[in-house]
């Protein structure tokens, strides 16, 4: 009796070390990174983001003999690095989970250029000017006009034109209307536009002839809606970036290009204006040595590229 006990106990050990095996097994580490750049200068901040699941540890070693950064977060972590000499370095990234019982490696190869320093280092602001928007008006002005001569033995026709009254100069007429209040004998009632902000209300009353003595009339409202243009706000991107060689600079403000309508780059020492142009496109330095690019290298996340600028013959 004794023994069949013994035997039930070593069994049920042996399914719950397969169970727990089969489970310390399915829950090992995964890794998962997001690294979209694969090629930069030396003195470019290359920038990561670790995803990694059911990871005790994770560490990234850069492959330039630098220390490694390792990660003991179970969120996900942004990895940032700079690399000071040029070439083709293998990044690894290892995983354990569970004391180092299980463990998962992987990795990528990163291109570093040579940077090519400036003779003349400077500082920068860079300001976005954010795109113009519109809002909508609606203005309404009342009307009122009475026809009660009788100048003749037949009814009489008379054609009227009201100029409105010119609107903000700001404001620039998208449509009109006209709503009745009370109209007797009015016709070919309408609201033309006169300019971008005037319209008028054109209309015709008819009055009675002398011996009958009927009136026209017309009162109401022209309703006119317009459209105010609210010109873009100006802010800082980056407040004080020091220009030290051709390269690509990470920008602080995360903001999206498309929303920018047009981006200044100013000396931040004289405030003299540099560059000033449309996002995602060459900006070239009034000194003509430089050409600067704002771009959006993920969601939200700016870079400024600048390059030497060699004059082109369609210039």
């Amino acid at each position: 009796m004794i023994h069949l006990k013994e035997t039930g106990l070593v069994f049920l050990g042996a399914i719950l070390a397969v169970i727990g095996q089969w489970y310390l097994t399915s829950k090992g580490p995964k890794i998962i990174y997001k690294c979209p750049i694969r090629e930069i200068k030396v003195g470019q901040e290359l920038q990561c983001t670790d995803f990694t699941l059911n990871s005790e540890k994770t560490k990234w070693d850069f492959g330039d003999g630098k220390p490694s950064i390792d990660i003991t977060t179970k969120k996900a972590e942004e990895i940032k690095h700079r690399y000071e000499e040029h070439g083709i370095f293998h990044i690894t990234i290892d995983a354990e989970a569970n004391f180092g019982a299980q463990q998962a490696r992987d990795g990528f190869d990163i291109t570093v250029k040579e940077t090519y320093l400036l003779k003349s280092p400077f500082n920068i602001k860079i300001l976005g000017i954010a795109a113009a928007n519109t809002s909508t008006e609606q203005i309404t002005f009342p009307i009122s006009q009475l026809k009660d001569d009788h100048p003749s033995m037949s009814s009489d026709t008379r054609s009227y034109s009201i100029p409105l009254p010119p609107l903000d100069p700001a404001l620039k007429i998208k449509g009109t209307r006209f709503v009745e209040n009370s109209a007797n004998n009015a016709a070919h009632i309408i609201v033309p536009i006169l300019s971008p902000n005037q319209a008028a209300v054109n209309f015709t009353l008819t009055s009675g002839p002398l011996y009958d003595r009927w009136r026209g009339w017309l009162t109401g409202d022209a309703i006119i809606t317009a459209e105010r243009e609210i010109p873009g706000s100006e802010f800082i991107l980056e407040n004080d970036l020091y220009i030290s060689s051709y390269a690509d600079y990470s920008i602080q403000t995360k903001v999206d290009v498309k929303s920018l309508e047009r981006v200044l780059i100013v000396d931040a020492k004289t405030g003299e204006t540099l560059a000033e142009g449309t996002p995602n496109k060459p900006l070239i330095s009034v000194r003509g040595d430089i050409e600067f690019s704002l771009i959006n290298r993920s969601i939200g996340s700016l870079s400024l590229i600048a390059n030497p600028y060699t004059k082109k013959t369609s210039d």
